[in-house]
């Protein structure tokens, strides 16, 4: 079977996100939605809402501004 890269778009965000501490469980929390979801979200980023950034600015901790810096 040959070797499918994934192509991570927003790898920034998804640091940002680790960087603080946030792994799937504690993401499904903020977002309100189930561990496997949250997983499917950390590992493709742009199923991301806008909802999803505000809570995960609101709930999570993380700047507003560091998120759109992730997000250039």
């Amino acid at each position: 079977m040959p070797l499918i890269k994934k192509d991570l778009s927003f790898p920034q965000l998804v640091r940002l996100i680790r960087g603080y501490a946030i792994n799937g469980s504690r993401l499904a929390e903020i977002l309100g939605c189930s561990v496997p979801t949250a997983i499917k979200k950390m590992e493709e980023p742009k199923r991301f809402t806008l909802e999803d950034i505000y809570s995960l600015s609101i709930s999570g901790g993380i700047p507003l501004n560091e998120i759109k810096q992730a997000l250039r």
